[in-house]
């Protein structure tokens, strides 16, 4: 078995925080194809890496949807 080195996980306010958005841009950022799909650990508790997310916003894959 490779030992894989997870990244941190971030709650959407701590990423929100980072990125100095608000949760309305962040949900519809989460809404676009090719998002980085949300870790559920329960109906309530969600959290994505960080990491992916903002590899997800620096590609273009943002410019292709506008």
């Amino acid at each position: 078995m490779k030992n894989q080195k997870r990244q941190p996980l971030s709650t959407v306010a701590e990423i929100c925080e980072y990125l100095h958005i608000g949760k309305t841009t962040f949900y519809r950022l989460a809404a676009t194809p090719g998002f980085p799909e949300a870790i559920r650990f329960n109906q309530r508790v969600v959290r994505y890496e960080l990491t992916k997310v903002i590899d997800f916003i620096k590609s273009d894959t943002l410019k292709e949807s506008a």
